[in-house]
């Protein structure tokens, strides 16, 4: 006679969770949980610029002529300033534009005042001044490193104009030559 032996596996608590899964997975189903939603906001911000290009007096000349020492009155006085030459900034809309002198200052003299190039015959006691003030006649000297608001447009227009300043009260003669760099920022 042929028995008939029936198995009983015990399921401890242990393996019944993993038995249930395997079991669901077998019967097609999947496992899943609930999970729970939350949302996120992103708020972008930014601008369009414009550009701008110096398409005039990128390299400007301004030629203070000769001067004479007796034209000076003491430290502080100045020369007559140069004829105005202009800076031309061609922009594609119109940014906000700022300018920025760089050069090295002259010693003891304000933060106005550019100190003279050159290595022999040089005049002492002098400086050089670059003014502008926006629009119009150049009075305003500009100071090193500051920034400048220039007025906007799609074409800007930028008068400059030098005159020596006297750093001590009587300057001595010589070439009085310098040189700064005007940086133009776009925003």
């Amino acid at each position: 006679m042929k028995e008939n032996v029936v198995h009983h596996r015990v399921i401890s608590r242990r393996t019944k969770p993993l038995v249930v899964c395997a079991l669901a997975i077998l019967a097609g189903g999947v496992a899943t949980a609930s999970l729970a939603q939350s949302t996120a906001t992103v708020n972008v911000t930014g601008n369009i610029q414009g550009t701008c290009n110096v398409t005039g007096g990128s390299t400007t000349t301004i030629n203070l002529g000769n001067v004479s020492v007796s034209a000076f009155s003491g430290a502080g006085t100045t020369s007559p300033i140069s004829a105005p030459q202009n800076i031309v900034l061609t922009c594609t809309s119109s940014p906000g534009i700022t300018m920025t002198m760089t050069g090295t200052q002259a010693p003891s003299g304000p933060n106005t005042t550019l100190a003279l190039t050159g290595t022999t015959g040089i005049a002492t006691g002098v400086g050089v001044q670059i003014l502008n003030n926006g629009t119009g006649t150049p009075t305003t000297p500009l100071v090193l490193g500051a920034s400048n608001t220039i007025p906007t447009g799609a074409t800007v227009t930028i008068p400059v104009a030098a005159r020596y300043y006297a750093i001590n009260a009587t300057p001595g003669a010589g070439t009085a030559n310098s040189t700064a760099t005007l940086t133009f920022r776009f925003n």
